[in-house]
């Protein structure tokens, strides 16, 4: 496999990007879920040699560096900084592809910059998480109370973590392996969770539903959407009301769980495949 590890900045921020395949065929960057890095797509991209794969530990994950003190993670500040990542990147157009928390970006993306959005991805997230408004009070101070309040657990070696981390994410230990690989460091010979702590504390806003139709009503570009039966308990309505609303949509349900992209790479690359050949 092709593979390539490098860095960039952007603002003023050290940003850890793995890059897969060959840059002949489809640039497609690919931004993973909340609180796991560019390892989640390593299993994908063994099955997509022939497109590149650009696949960047989002701020805060990862190898790459953390926000400052005085700032906070929220999907609209992340979707500011992707669109800089994208302003860095030497290409007219791409493909987007997003799992979970990468999906609801993807799709926001693609809403905003639609002339460089050829196609969109989405394993397991179909549209951001909605609220209708009133509890936006309640969850903002839940925010505020667990922001910088998390202490670092410790491990005595690297197994307990994978141990740890397929348990917590009900993922494979493979899968867990991988992300693990990239998020981990040592302090004191104890082993820590090298993303930010501060990710536990939810998204402190989230958009109501007429905020997020307003995005995905936008959405130009064909989008595969790879729906694993027992993957996020998104509600079930709220699944239907997207598929109406994107205009360009193709579903492929699949049987596996949240990180199917993960751990049944091959049944997610002949879809995506497919849909390439339908549509592109």
């Amino acid at each position: 496999m092709n593979q390539n590890s490098q860095h960039t900045k952007i603002n003023q921020l050290l940003i850890a990007i793995e890059q897969y395949g060959h840059s002949t065929l489809y640039p497609i960057l690919c931004l993973h879920g909340w609180r796991d890095n560019a390892a989640s797509f390593l299993p994908l991209s063994s099955y997509l040699q022939e497109y590149y794969l650009i696949c960047p530990d989002i701020v805060g994950h990862g190898f790459s560096d953390h926000l400052p003190g005085c700032c906070h993670y929220s999907l609209l500040d992340y979707l500011f900084f992707t669109l800089d990542f994208i302003s860095s990147l030497p290409y007219k157009s791409f493909g987007i592809a997003g799992h979970s928390f990468g999906g609801f970006l993807a799709l926001l993306i693609s809403s905003i910059i639609p002339e460089k959005v050829k196609f969109i991805i989405t394993i397991d997230a179909l549209g951001p998480i909605v609220s209708d408004g009133r509890t936006a009070h309640e969850r903002l101070l839940q925010h505020i109370k667990n922001y910088n309040v998390s202490e670092p657990y410790y491990f005595d070696n690297e197994e307990e973590a994978i141990q740890t981390r397929s348990v917590q994410w009900k993922i494979s230990l493979d899968a867990a392996r991988l992300l693990v690989s990239r998020d981990l460091k040592v302090v004191h010979n104890k082993y820590i969770w090298r993303h930010d702590s501060r990710l536990v504390a939810h998204n402190p806003l989230r958009l109501t539903t007429e905020q997020a139709d307003s995005f995905l009503k936008k959405i130009m570009a064909p989008v595969c959407f790879i729906h694993p039966f027992s993957g996020y308990p998104y509600k079930k309505n709220s699944i239907e009301r997207n598929l109406r609303i994107i205009k360009n949509i193709t579903e492929y349900q699949l049987d596996g769980g949240h990180h199917i992209h993960m751990e049944n790479p091959i049944e997610v690359s002949e879809c995506i495949k497919h849909f390439f050949s339908c549509k592109l």
